[in-house]
């Protein structure tokens, strides 16, 4: 039993604080429904974290396929990071490795991977990463040699 007093002290193991000037009581019966309630939507805010992050995963494959082609010194695009882990934060980069001959290369390559994402985008060189690649990554992109 959890006993709520209304100058907010609180007696149990957990409680709400209900207002008032009355000594209020609730026990675990009482809570369910409101336990029952955050977990639902514990649930609903996971899932659609879930089916965001698929579908930012897959727009940034798409996206690193069609556009990498149109510089030819970039020889392989690697993705890395929170992306490929379930649990995705709004506020999550896209984050890629690239090998690029060209410096210059890199930063229209990521302009225009942020255009097309409408998503921020952390593109490093993967010399940088190289550790981080070997635990978790997926190459996303490789050019064809002739």
């Amino acid at each position: 039993m959890i006993i709520i007093h209304a100058m907010n002290r609180l007696h149990g193991p957990t409680g709400l604080y209900l207002g008032g000037d009355t000594l209020k009581t609730m026990d675990e019966a009482a809570l369910r429904p409101f336990r029952e309630y955050h977990a639902r939507r514990d649930s609903q805010v996971r899932e659609e974290r879930e089916a965001l992050r698929l579908e930012v995963l897959e727009r940034a494959r798409d996206a690193v396929r069609r556009l990498a082609p149109l510089f030819p010194t970039i020889q392989a695009v690697y993705l890395f990071g929170s992306l490929l882990q379930p649990g995705l934060l709004p506020d999550t980069y896209v984050e890629l490795a690239i090998d690029c001959d060209d410096i210059e290369v890199e930063t229209p390559f990521w302009r225009m991977l942020e255009e097309a994402l409408e998503w921020d985008v952390l593109l490093v060189p993967r010399i940088w990463v190289a550790a981080k690649l070997e635990i978790q990554s997926e190459l996303c992109y490789e050019r064809q040699q002739p």
